[in-house]
């Protein structure tokens, strides 16, 4: 980068601000409306001619005559004259497309200045910084401050609200200027330059007094709808200043706060008051004020802050002089003649405001020049340095520590000059010194900028001892302006801005390293042409920019000007590169080899190589620019097997066998959109460079992403297969010489062949003979080792390996071993034959010595069998059911989302990976993700159909015709899917043995249920799938995986939950369980019991099952990977039973608690707390200690009680569904069996709660399986009992005995069952009370009254009959 002077903003409504600041002037958009009006053509005098010519300069020279003030962050312009002003705000707008470029517009409302005859003769614009923490440091908002010729400073905000005035002195403003001290940003001092009086302002008490009277405006509109208020504000803290001792005062700056050293200050007292000086003891803190005009030319005056302690001498003569001057006042006003008599004939002017007196203070040096009037001066942002312009065109720099003129320039007359700072660029931000880090502080350097308005040059210049570092030309007429902030680093900050005529601010800008190179430095030559190359770069790479380029000499900028031309975006011609690249190498620079140094040599070998291949790129353009050969296209449509086979030298079987879905379809051709451009291509490659110790060369980059390197493939080798074969060679001659390596360009050729959809017979002889000169092409480093495998080969095995598309892959590998032969035989011949090294082979005799052919040979026969055997698995695995996944979907009310799906994109080398089950895990994630059955690959077309028919519900039935298509379709693909699974089996017949397939599909369907887990039909699905496994070892074993897999920890957590919340909870969402939500828990629970129920019985039959022999097919010899789902599944351990039942009884428990809502029932209370407890969730193949027969007393009493509710339960399910009722209470009776608990008194419950529900015809069933009469007999009497008391009436109970009119009393009614059969038969009654008689003993007071409820019953029931 060199130095610039580029376009910041421009003035918009240029016209209308002329308008308001010159309203008695004529004012034209455009220069060329002048001649629109008539009276242009008309004759003028003489005397006219003058007054037109110096209205046109002064029209041209118009921001000559204003003055003008622009913020440090270029937010806002104020731009004055006479007594008017505007203020121009910043706004972001787009131009053609382009960057976003920043531009001033006005405010609505102009604003000019209060008061007859005030002109403003000064203006700045200070940033007020904001107060809050969010944004602190960062100006809030802009105080405009102008001076005006009557000694008024007032203040406004931008949008013109007058905030303060003050008047501190009653003479002409001359300049406003904001001091911020570089060493302490903090202490800030605004001042008032007036004609020999100067005003310091505190800035900290300014700003608040602003902040201050800006709120009271604001709440005032907000309040009172007007901002008009006369706002008060404390008084400002400044110092009024005279500077003595000089005939006249131009420009001012104030050097801040001074504190000189002990020694500098005797120094200053020795000098000024000679050998007798008295002096203080402590040197004072004086503020230095840098003073410019005439008589002297400068002026360093000191002001003391605060006051010294005085000598006794200065003590008196301060006492008498007070006496005297007070003594003279009263005795004038005695005399009539003093200061009385004076006030009371001419009193003063009410309109004149008051001003305090100055303090005087004088210089200590100066630099005189009589005939040297200083004009104005800019300081340097450190403030060290100062360049001042003067009355006869000179330019001085002064240094203003020491006091001194350093430096002059002649010739500059009515110059203007700035200061620009540049910070270097730090390359390594943060260093580490003595053991932490620290910040390092970049270096800085200032400019001096001169601009010279009558000659409209622009020069910048380093100060003291440098060379001009630029120069521009630019416009006449215009403004220098300088900001005060230098001394930041930001990069948004103005520094330095030219504004023009024309409303342009042009911002100024130079680099740091022009502080380092002179004028005529050669690499700061070349810099600034590589700068000009990088801007022509950003519209087009063009002729001129290949010139640029040439004419760069330091080898290191040549090498940055070519990085920018790869790195433009721009097309380029390949041709002009070439070109380009052709005249850097001829220049006599680089002409002699011995002389150029090692960075010349480095930039030669890089520009020959990119030569190289920007040739290889125009080569390869003009054959796509060509039209493919008629001759190659007619004989691509007539290409055969035996024409393939004859080419490659093998059998037209193995052709055949290879290329099963062979197409007539050539390569495929690069399209227009996919076009590489040089750039790009050369982008593409990283550059290989020996330094000597060997051959340059050109190697692909391993940064190249997928994407690139697929489309950079495409592009090199998608034209050459469409082309003659016989233009190979050339091509091949066109290859070498690019110095690319042979490793990649195969590498390209490999990626571009293994990308094709599918393998094309006409491709295959290109894709031999490309591969043949590519391998001939390859050093004989790659060959030279005849006992160990060829690196070439093993790299080719490599890349075939890594590829997806298998089915190109094997074509390859038949290709490559085609190829690999031709070498086998030559290096055969060559060793037996040195003097037939270069005779040619021929190859029908080479494949009948085969057992000549070394390890190589061997290796890619075992690798083209397994690419052959796997490309029958990719067609499988590739095929897509649409309808049977549609037909599977409905079933188990699940969709396969895309998320959800795994792209089964193997290779040879993922699959060897993998391990040794990879074939029957990837077979079963396919029949997995589209929901088919496992079986559907064993079975035959005809039972598929009849199962998908029987799949139809009725719902279905009304979509008849979408279901006929549906079932026509799901045929098809069985039989689809049958045919490649019985081709696959063929090549891998124990990787898709009828077992394996089903383990792994149950291990797949139970891992998405873990995904989907609100899905309970995957699970059901997964147990299903363990079923038809013929192998008993082998069910047993998938039944242990699933256990631990997907069962365990959910049936432990939801035993837990059940046992401490006594019931099964409404929701699980402050639960720590897998399942989404309780509905989910008794579907699983029930697959839970039918897995430990098929574990048990698997494990019985294994005892008296052969031991089992797993073999796996030959691609597996030397893999190692993860242990098939076979191998796992044996080699878990049996299972012990007992432990399994107990488990199946906690797991029964839970499904009866959960499935009839039963409350207060604490699992674990049913089970042995010292035995049985403890053995729940341990290893199913473990023997921990388990309960005996016999439990606790109380715990049978648990039992038989949750037991007795189970059946409560169950009864109220009867009227919905008596079968799902039955099968609760043959569960509950078969845990009484399993518990030992009384399955008497259970069924007795049953059949009482029968009876009371009036569901005799279910009691009669019942009553033969109970042991115990007696206890029988009696809740049968019970029964009868509370149907009787309904019944009777008060008069048919008369007969009775008491004893059992009172036993009927005491009895409950039989609410339930009234409600349910409000007037029950007799009969029922009748053979109810018979079962009562027939069960209880005829000594028992139970049959007395049994059997006199009988006869009366069968009285009454006789007298109805009647």
């Amino acid at each position: 980068m060199s130095c610039e002077s580029r376009l910041r903003s421009s003035i918009g409504e240029l016209a209308k601000i002329k308008r308001i600041l010159f309203p008695y002037q004529e004012v034209y958009d455009d220069d060329d409306e002048r001649w629109s009006d008539a009276e242009a053509w008309t004759w003028k005098a003489d005397f006219d001619d003058a007054s037109e010519s110096k209205e046109d300069k002064n029209s041209s020279n118009w921001i000559q005559s204003c003055l003008i003030s622009v913020s440090d962050q270029s937010e806002v312009l104020v731009i004055t004259h006479e007594d008017r002003y505007v203020v121009l705000s910043s706004k972001w707008e787009k131009k053609n497309q382009k960057e976003v470029q920043r531009y001033y517009l006005t405010y609505p409302i102009s604003n000019t200045s209060n008061g007859i005859g005030e002109t403003i003769t000064s203006v700045l614009c200070v940033p007020i910084k904001s107060l809050q923490k969010s944004s602190e440091g960062m100006p809030d908002w802009i105080c405009v401050i102008l001076g005006f010729n009557t000694g008024c400073v007032r203040m406004y905000t931008v949008n013109g609200d007058l905030l303060m005035t003050e008047a501190f002195h009653d003479e002409p403003v001359h300049h406003l200027k904001f001091h911020r001290s570089p060493a302490n940003p903090a202490n800030q001092e605004f001042s008032v330059l007036y004609q020999k009086i100067i005003i310091v302002v505190e800035g900290i008490g300014l700003f608040n007094s602003l902040r201050a009277c800006r709120s009271h405006i604001a709440k005032g509109r907000a309040l009172y709808g007007t901002g008009d208020l006369h706002s008060h504000h404390p008084p400002l803290h400044y110092r009024k200043l005279s500077l003595q001792e000089q005939g006249r005062i131009n420009d001012c700056f104030v050097l801040g706060t001074n504190a000189p050293t002990q020694f500098d200050h005797l120094v200053t007292a020795s000098v000024a008051g000679g050998f007798q000086a008295r002096y203080n003891n402590s040197p004072p803190v004086a503020t230095g004020i840098l003073s410019l005009g005439s008589q002297p030319y400068c002026a360093w005056h000191y002001a003391v802050e605060g006051s010294a302690a005085p000598l006794l001498s200065d003590v008196a003569y301060a006492l008498a002089s007070k006496v005297t001057s007070k003594l003279f006042s009263k005795t004038s006003g005695w005399l009539g003649w003093g200061g009385g008599a004076t006030d009371s004939t001419s009193p003063k002017p009410k309109d004149k405001q008051l001003t305090e007196p100055a303090t005087p203070v004088y210089p200590r040096y100066g630099l005189a020049d009589s005939l040297r009037e200083a004009l104005s001066v800019s300081v340097s942002p450190n403030e060290k340095l100062a360049a001042i312009t003067d009355s006869l065109g000179r330019v001085v720099l002064l240094d203003l520590l020491r006091g001194i003129a350093v430096r002059m320039w002649k010739g500059y007359r009515d110059a203007q000059c700035a200061w620009i700072t540049a910070w270097e660029e730090m390359v390594q931000p943060r260093a580490k010194v003595s053991g932490s880090e620290t910040s390092a502080t970049p270096r800085m350097v200032s400019f001096l900028v001169i601009y010279i308005t009558k000659r409209g040059i622009l020069e910048i210049w380093t100060p003291q001892q440098g060379t001009r570092v630029a120069a521009f030309n630019c416009c006449k007429g215009a403004k220098l302006i300088g900001t005060n902030a230098g001394s930041s680093i930001d990069n948004d900050q103005l520094q330095c801005c030219l504004l023009t005529p024309d409303g342009k601010l042009e911002e100024v800008v130079v680099p740091f390293h022009c502080s380092l190179k002179g004028d005529s430095s050669q690499k700061a030559r070349d810099l600034h042409v590589l700068q000009q190359l990088r801007n022509e770069l950003l519209h087009s790479a063009s002729t001129t920019s290949f010139d640029l380029l040439m004419d760069i000499r330091h080898a290191s900028i040549v090498s940055q000007g070519l990085d920018l031309l790869l790195e433009c975006r721009h097309p380029v011609d390949p041709h002009a590169f070439v070109k380009c690249l052709d005249s850097i190498i001829s220049h006599k620079q680089y002409s002699k080899a011995d002389a150029i140094d090692a960075e010349s040599r480095l930039l030669l070998s890089r520009i020959r190589l990119l030569s190289r291949l920007a040739r290889l790129y125009i080569h390869l353009k003009s054959m796509q620019s060509q039209p493919p050969d008629y001759d190659t296209v007619i004989s691509a449509s007539h290409i055969s097997l035996q024409d393939v086979a004859n080419a490659l030298h093998v059998n037209e079987d193995e052709i055949a066998r290879t290329v099963l879905h062979c197409t007539t379809v050539t390569a495929q051709l690069p399209n227009s959109q996919s076009a590489i451009e040089i750039h790009a291509f050369l982008c593409a490659f990283e550059l290989s460079i020996s330094h000597g110790t060997s051959e340059d060369c050109v190697r692909l980059k391993p940064t190249l992403s997928h994407d690139d390197r697929k489309a950079l493939s495409s592009w090199i080798w998608g034209t050459i297969f469409s082309r003659n074969i016989d233009l190979l060679d050339e091509l091949a001659v066109i290859l070498k010489s690019s110095s690319i390596s042979p490793e990649d360009l195969v590498s390209m050729l490999m990626d571009y062949w293994l990308h094709l959809n599918s393998p094309a017979l006409p491709n295959l002889p290109h894709f031999h003979k490309l591969l043949k000169i590519l391998s001939n092409s390859a050093g004989p480093e790659y060959f030279s080792n005849t006992e160990s495998p060829s690196p070439w080969w093993q790299n080719l095995q490599h890349l075939l390996s890594k590829s997806c598309n298998l089915e190109q892959a094997c074509c390859a590998a038949l290709v490559v071993r085609s190829v690999m032969a031709e070498f086998e035989k030559r290096k055969i011949n060559r060793l037996n034959d040195k003097g037939a090294e270069n005779t040619d082979v021929n190859m029908d005799d080479s494949m009948n010595d085969w057992e000549d052919m070394s390890i190589d040979f061997c290796s890619w026969n075992v690798l083209s069998k397994q690419l052959e055997d796997l490309s029958y698995l990719s067609r499988l695995i590739h095929y897509v059911p649409a309808h049977l996944r549609e037909a599977q979907s409905r079933n188990l009310d699940y969709v396969v989302e895309e998320k959800d799906l795994d792209k089964l994109e193997f290779s040879l080398a993922t699959v060897l990976q993998k391990g040794r089950g990879a074939v029957s895990e990837l077979i079963a994630r396919w029949l997995t993700q589209n929901l088919l059955e496992a079986e559907i690959i064993f079975e035959t077309a005809t039972e598929t159909r009849e199962n998908s028919d029987q799949s139809i519900t009725d719902a279905d039935a009304e979509l008849a015709p979408e279901a006929d298509k549906l079932s026509t379709g799901t045929s098809e693909e069985t039989s689809v899917i049958q045919d490649l699974f019985r081709d696959l089996s063929q090549h891998l017949p124990f990787s898709t043995q009828h077992d394996v397939i089903l383990l792994n599909v149950a291990v797949e369907y139970a891992a998405m249920w873990i995904r989907n887990p609100k899905n309970m039909k995957l699970l059901q699905r997964s147990l299903e799938t363990i079923l038809p496994i013929r192998s008993n070892l082998l069910r047993h074993g998938i039944c242990r995986t699933l256990w631990s897999m997907s069962f365990f920890p959910i049936f432990q957590d939801l035993a837990i939950l059940i046992d401490k919340t006594g019931r099964l909870p409404k929701n699980f969402t402050s639960r720590k369980i897998s399942l989404p939500s309780p509905d989910q828990a008794v579907p699983f629970l029930e697959i839970t019991m039918k897995l430990l129920d098929t574990a048990t019985s698997s494990a019985m039959s294994c005892e008296i099952e052969p031991p089992l022999f797993i073999r796996y097919d030959d691609i597996w010899s030397t893999c190692e990977g993860a242990t098939p789902m076979q191998e796992v599944a044996i080699r878990h351990r049996l299972i012990n039973i007992d432990l399994v039942l107990l488990h199946h009884q906690l797991a029964q428990t839970l499904h009866l608690v959960a499935s009839l809502e039963i409350k207060g029932v604490h699992v674990f209370s049913l089970f042995d707390q010292r035995v049985g407890r403890s053995a729940f969730f341990k290893d199913l193949h473990s023997y921990p200690p388990l309960p005996s027969q016999e439990a606790d007393p109380t715990v049978v009493h648990n039992r038989l009680q949750f037991l007795k509710q189970v059946i409560s339960k169950a009864i109220e399910y009867m009227e919905h569904n008596q079968s799902l009722a039955l099968d609760y209470v043959n569960q509950a009776v078969k845990l009484g069996y399993e518990w030992n608990v009384d399955v008497d008194e259970l069924r007795i419950k049953y059949v009482d709660l029968l009876y009371l529900n009036h569901m005799d015809h279910l009691a009669h069933e019942v009553l033969p399986s109970i042991g115990s009469n007696e206890t029988l007999g009696s809740t049968l009497l019970v029964a009868a009992g509370r149907r009787l008391k309904d019944v009777l009436k008060p008069s048919d109970t008369s007969a009775l005995s008491p004893t059992t009119t009172a036993w009927l009393s005491e009895l409950s009614s039989d609410t339930r069952g009234a409600a349910l059969e409000p007037n029950p038969t007799a009969t029922k009654t009748l053979a109810l009370l018979v079962e009562c008689l027939r069960r209880i003993p005829n000594e028992s007071s139970d049959h007395f009254i049994a059997n006199e409820l009988h006869s009366l019953l069968s009285a009454l029931h006789s007298t109805s009959l009647n």
